[in-house]
């Protein structure tokens, strides 16, 4: 098996992934109540192959051409969907998408370190978002912070907060900033290194 190999289909949303997070040989597959996948056991290689998927520019895609490569590199399984916090449903179109990109509950690497290194990634991951909803995509950073690639990011609309936990709760971002109002109102949230693994 290799490393982002599709590994299991979510049955509730066909041709959603989990990828394999290491390259190896399945060992054990550990079951729980009524058959309840609980743990895929994987025993890595000494080198790991990697799935590799071909490059594409999210702009030249069509929305449903987009889901269905995001699917199959298991990245929706990094997208979640207000309300209830669930995983997000690519067959509905999100009203806005909410990017946290500041931290504040204990021992979580800052986001501008979830970043370095791969500000292009994070840039394209937002041009990705920003196709997936015919509204807005709001990139919440923190306050006074000097991180060129959220300062200057394109395509989002750039908010700021300050003070301590919980100032990264997405639920407290969404109600100051695009309230949930209905059960059918649908709003995407991810994190800044979900972000860097979609433009990746």
């Amino acid at each position: 098996m290799k490393l982002g190999q599709p590994l299991v289909e979510d049955k509730e949303c066909p041709g959603r992934y989990f990828v394999a997070p290491a390259g190896g040989t399945v060992r054990e597959i550990r079951r729980g109540l009524k058959r309840r996948l609980l743990d895929i056991v994987i025993d890595v290689a000494r080198e790991e192959e990697v799935e590799q998927h071909p490059s594409f520019d999210p702009h030249a895609l069509k929305r449903s051409e987009l889901v269905q490569r995001l699917k199959l590199g298991g990245l929706f399984t990094h997208i979640r969907q207000r309300p209830f916090n669930i995983l997000a449903n690519p067959a509905k179109t999100p009203r806005s998408i909410f990017v946290k990109a500041i931290e504040s509950a204990p021992f979580v690497p800052p986001p501008e370190m979830q970043v370095e290194g791969y500000e292009n990634e994070f840039q394209v991951g937002l041009d990705a978002l920003s196709c997936m909803t015919e509204g807005k995509v709001h990139l919440i950073i923190r306050e006074g912070t000097d991180f060129s690639p959220f300062l200057k990011a394109k395509g989002v609309e750039i908010h700021t907060g300050e003070g301590p936990h919980p100032i990264a709760n997405p639920s407290l971002h969404i109600e100051r900033i695009d309230p949930i109002r209905t059960p059918e109102d649908v709003v995407w949230t991810l994190n800044a290194h979900d972000v860097v693994a979609i433009g990746y």
